[in-house]
């Protein structure tokens, strides 16, 4: 949090020096500041990450999955394949429905 709010502080002093805003582009030294912001956050989400419980980890595997295309297309074939069994366009199998 320090580290962040260092970085606050910087960008704080950079944007208030006696420059007018108007026409001025950030140079190397803002960029310094955005990328150690980016790299900060980062680091700080792969610490989340690393924190985690077994049960939140298969909770976002869970999420993961359900809210993937491959969810759609297994329930498709699946929901498909009931129909028809159902209907009884395939006479080798017995409807159960």
């Amino acid at each position: 949090m320090l580290q962040l709010s260092l970085v606050v502080t910087g960008v704080a002093r950079l944007i208030s020096s006696d420059r007018s805003t108007a026409g001025y582009a950030p140079g190397p030294e803002m960029a310094r500041v955005v990328d150690r912001n980016i790299e900060a956050l980062v680091e700080r989400n792969r610490a989340k990450e690393r924190e985690k419980r077994l049960e939140d980890r298969l909770a976002d595997a869970i999420t993961r999955f359900t809210g993937s295309m491959r969810f759609v297309y297994v329930h498709l074939v699946l929901f498909g394949l009931w129909i028809v069994i159902n209907l009884g366009w395939l006479p080798s199998v017995p409807q159960f429905d």
